[in-house]
């Protein structure tokens, strides 16, 4: 018996794992991202990339790679957004479980093995790995490097409106496990036919994942950090975009629908408070990092509606203990259309 056929018939023994790599514009780090993939020391994986309208040379290595790897398929679409690419790849899976890596990160070598032996061995809907947050700053400095793991407990959501449950969940939310959709391998028949809200640019994910935990199920947060989530000062999430006001009405909706503030602890209520205020102030530093040909009546009315967005009142209570400046919590609390007027002006003389 040759390795090769060896390979494939030890392959057949796992469980199938989709990885969803949604693709736009990211021949930078492409490469580096699928490597990660097609290296992983388990094998019994089929890899979708999703090509979401780039027109750099990400649609041509997309379709190079699936040339040589036979587990691998590309999608081309017109673009549509994050989220409907994630559902492309969602909708085209085969697998057991699924996994959804964003093109510019990358994972440790044996990231898909620990996550579903630990997800057979113990029945997982949910296996959240540790990550390692890759701050870059700059050609030439090295990268802040920031790990966040957990301990290997296991957490059994048999009534997610209960109060203990509710508290587990909302703890975990606050280390930072439950805000993304990356970095979780995700049992495929829990999921079911939870989809990404498309159109959304902030928050997507989030909702995602908070849709799947209505479901109840079992879920267990790794030790080591299997995920590197390269962090940069541009994007969607840290980029200024007209529609970011609705997206953050929608992620708060459905926050305070998920979470039951009646049951919070004192700790975890004060954590979703100041988690929707900084929603809402760091959004509103991007309008002054806006490309010149966004005007100044155009920053105005997007500082206008994210001071106004249906949540206000219980961002307000957060915002004194938010990663923000005193300058940004004090007009959002005034909410004065003149003072953010005169404000916005200062601060763009002196840019």
């Amino acid at each position: 018996m040759t390795n090769t056929t060896r390979e494939k018939e030890d392959m057949t023994d796992q469980p199938l794992v989709t990885v969803v790599v949604p693709v736009y514009n990211a021949e930078a780090h492409l490469e580096q991202c699928v490597n990660s993939i097609t290296g992983q020391t388990y094998r019994n994986i089929e890899l979708v990339l999703v090509d979401d309208g780039s027109s750099d040379g990400s649609p041509a290595f997309c379709d190079h790679l699936v040339l040589t790897q036979r587990n691998a398929q590309v999608i081309h679409q017109s673009n549509q957004g994050v989220a409907a690419a994630r559902n492309a790849g969602l909708q085209s899976s085969h697998g057991d479980y699924v996994m959804f890596v964003d093109s510019d990160d990358w994972l440790e070598y044996d990231a898909i093995s620990t996550a579903v032996e630990q997800s057979e061995h113990d029945r997982l809907d949910l296996y959240v790995m540790g990550y390692r947050r890759v701050l870059e700053h700059g050609e030439g400095t090295a990268p802040e490097l920031i790990e966040v793991t957990g301990d290997d407990a296991l957490h059994t959501i048999d009534d997610v409106r209960s109060e203990r449950c509710q508290n587990e969940l909302c703890s975990l939310d606050a280390a930072g496990f439950l805000y993304s959709c990356w970095g979780k391998l995700f049992r495929r028949e829990w999921v079911g036919d939870v989809r990404f809200r498309e159109g959304d640019s902030y928050g997507e994910d989030s909702i995602f994942v908070m849709d799947c935990l209505e479901h109840g199920g079992r879920v267990l947060v790794g030790s080591a950090p299997f995920y590197d989530y390269r962090e940069q000062a541009t994007g969607l999430v840290r980029g200024f975009r007209a529609s970011k006001p609705d997206d953050i009405a929608v992620l708060h909706e459905r926050l305070l629908s998920f979470y039951d503030r009646s049951v919070l602890n004192a700790g975890n209520l004060a954590f979703q408070q100041r988690r929707c205020a900084e929603d809402v102030l760091w959004a509103m530093d991007t309008a002054f990092g806006a490309k010149p040909d966004v005007t100044v009546g155009q920053r105005l009315e997007f500082l206008t509606r994210l001071s106004n967005v249906p949540s206000r009142g219980f961002c307000l209570k957060g915002a004194k203990k938010a990663a923000s400046s005193r300058e940004l919590k004090v007009l959002f609390l005034l909410n004065s259309k003149v003072l953010w007027k005169a404000y916005l002006e200062r601060r763009l003389r002196n840019a």
